[in-house]
């Protein structure tokens, strides 16, 4: 009788995790479809191992500082900041449908760790088109004005959602070169670890579960333009 009970359980919490799976299948395909991406499409964000290779070999090396201007008008230096707390950057592609569905997950971490944590964007554009970025998708932090990819070179970033965590010492602590619930809940562990405070609950349960990446950069010759960022220089 026992025997029969456990077999019934089993059946019952495979039928329930079926269910769960099922539908979070079907509302990240609705999400797929209302950003008019094909199957084929989101195959390609995909991120493959090179790709987290490379992201893993930056990880406890310096972190490149910068001088630059933001959305807000405002001029900032990373070193400066990073002495104040940790900082997190997140990389942002004009015109990605992964950027805008990374944002809300980025928005959440910011919001839990206001305060103690600084968070940038780093968007391919100027100041007018960054602004209107972060209008449309009620970005709470200031997006570095990278239009030439002076930033994206130095952190040796190819695709948007890249995220770069970096701590007081100036040093990379994290590099992530895609999002997924996975990844989102690591970033937000190491987040709460560098900052001293608790672990911040967080919903990532509409979150890819495998590492998607973003468009890739087109990024120019850094002979070919002059960089309007702002001077980038060597951290300290």
């Amino acid at each position: 009788m026992l025997s029969r009970q456990i077999w019934v359980y089993g059946i019952l919490l495979a039928c329930a995790l079926g269910g769960f799976v099922a539908i979070r299948s079907s509302a990240m395909k609705a999400a797929q479809a209302s950003r008019g991406e094909s199957d084929e499409e989101v195959e390609k964000h995909k991120v493959s191992p090179e790709m987290l290779r490379g992201a893993e070999s930056q990880e406890r090396t310096e972190a490149a500082d910068f001088r630059g201007m933001a959305s807000d008008g405002r001029a900032y230096t990373l070193s400066d900041e990073w002495k104040r707390g940790p900082v997190v950057l997140i990389f942002i592609k004009d015109g990605c449908p992964c950027s805008v569905s990374a944002e809300s997950y980025f928005n959440n971490l910011h919001a839990a760790y206001r305060g103690h944590v600084t968070f940038f964007g780093v968007i391919d554009r100027e100041r007018d088109e960054a602004e209107a970025w972060a209008a449309r998708y009620a970005v709470p932090f200031p997006l570095l004005l990278d239009p030439h990819g002076e930033l994206v070179r130095k952190y040796h970033v190819t695709n948007s959602a890249y995220l770069a965590l970096i701590d007081t010492s100036g040093k990379i602590d994290s590099f992530w070169p895609g999002y997924s619930s996975a990844m989102l809940e690591a970033v937000n562990a190491r987040i709460a670890t560098l900052s001293g405070l608790p672990e911040a609950e967080q919903d990532t349960s509409q979150a890819p579960d495998e590492l998607y990446s973003g468009c890739p950069f087109l990024v120019e010759s850094p002979k070919a333009v002059a960089p309007v960022i702002g001077e980038v220089v060597p951290a300290s």
